[in-house]
């Protein structure tokens, strides 16, 4: 029997990440965090291309073809754990200059495929929930467990600036504003792996939702489904 593979796919800010850990931990399976890995290699390229992951794309997917050790992904007691080039990259690869470049990483199919196979790989011997843009439309097109949430863009401007500390009337939560209608844009008119609702896939409006909400509505769809 396949592992269960549980792919919310979204716009940012739409809860995405938080639902996903809430099902892993009632699940007792793994969350993976596929934004992380992204800005892994997002934060390598920063680190050794001139601060700028733009135009050397394919330098940085070769760099993690050659060499697969550069970034360990790591489960104990179901908390996920990154290593980059053997240190633990988690506060670096939440900076708002990460943040900026990981469009062009997210964005190239050759850092894709990086991404996409260590997810695969990792799924053949645990059970995964797993949030990112084509979680159910690529990566896992296969699993009966495909969800896509989404929320009005200012309850998920919100949402994001309230994780980063950001006041909501100053003017970085604007610039935070634009810049997740920005992505959105970008994420859906991409020419690689395309924001989309995955054929099949649960469609959830978080906007007015809490958290419990959503969780309670998601383990009663999958505990009904009749692959479960």
């Amino acid at each position: 029997m396949q592992n269960m593979i549980i792919a919310i796919d979204g716009p940012a800010g739409s809860g995405k990440s938080t639902i996903a850990k809430q099902l892993a931990k009632k699940l007792k399976i793994e969350y993976f965090d596929s934004g992380s890995v992204y800005r892994c290699l997002t934060l390598y390229g920063m680190n050794h291309f001139n601060q700028s992951c733009e135009g050397y794309e394919s330098e940085i997917a070769q760099c993690f073809l050659k060499n697969p050790g550069l970034l360990e992904i790591r489960y104990v007691d179901h908390r996920q754990t990154l290593l980059l080039e053997g240190e633990d990259p988690s506060k670096r690869i939440r900076s708002r200059d990460v943040t900026r470049q990981v469009r062009f990483i997210a964005s190239n199919p050759e850092c894709r495929d990086v991404v996409n196979a260590k997810m695969r790989s990792l799924a053949k011997t645990h059970c995964f929930a797993i949030d990112g843009r084509d979680i159910g439309s690529v990566v896992f097109p296969e699993t009966p467990y495909k969800i896509y949430l989404d929320a009005d863009v200012e309850v998920r401007a919100k949402r994001r600036a309230l994780e980063m500390g950001i006041e909501l009337n100053s003017a970085e939560y604007k610039q935070l504003a634009n810049e997740i209608q920005q992505r959105d844009q970008g994420d859906r008119n991409r020419t690689i792996a395309p924001l989309i609702l995955a054929e099949g896939a649960k469609k959830i409006d978080t906007t007015k939702m809490t958290v419990d909400d959503v969780v309670k509505l998601l383990l009663d769809w999958i505990d009904s489904n009749p692959n479960n």
